[in-house]
């Protein structure tokens, strides 16, 4: 014999804000966190309206976040966003992770550009344009027109 339970299902990114707003415990954040993960900004948003909540947060709380949101790095910093009362401070803990992930892109974009340069010089002495390729360590102008050329 199967037992017929009643289950709801809550599809918490597409609740409407009125939902979230009459929520009183941890879940509101959780659930808000969840809403907002594909979104940085709106979550920032959502961080920057929570002060009080987010930069005191409990470690249960901020370990669902990380689970839930497969945010790994969140767990990395951990230990380095708790507050003073031994809670986890969630608006440094993001500011820290948008931090990283700039980084992280500044890093990408001087690795491509690096190459792209590299590429340049490259076809340039292949070409025998040893001219060229000196003037356009200087000319960045000149240097554009040499990647247009080139197709890089």
């Amino acid at each position: 014999m199967v037992n017929n339970y009643h289950l709801t299902v809550i599809d918490i990114r597409h609740m409407p804000q009125e939902m979230f707003d009459i929520m009183e415990s941890d879940l509101k954040h959780l659930f808000a966190m969840l809403r907002l993960s594909h979104d940085k900004k709106a979550m920032k948003a959502y961080i920057n309206q929570n002060l009080e909540a987010m930069c005191d947060m409990e470690e249960d709380l901020y370990n669902a976040i990380v689970v839930y949101t497969h945010t790994k790095e969140l767990e990395k910093i951990k230990e380095n966003v708790r507050n003073e009362k031994g809670g986890i401070n969630m608006c440094k803990a993001f500011d820290d992770l948008m931090q990283d992930e700039r980084r992280a892109g500044h890093r990408a974009g001087m690795k491509k550009g690096t190459e792209r340069v590299n590429q340049l010089n490259q076809r340039l002495v292949r070409d025998g344009r040893e001219e060229d390729l000196l003037k356009s360590i200087s000319n960045k102008v000149f240097q554009k027109k040499l990647f247009a050329e080139y197709g890089i």
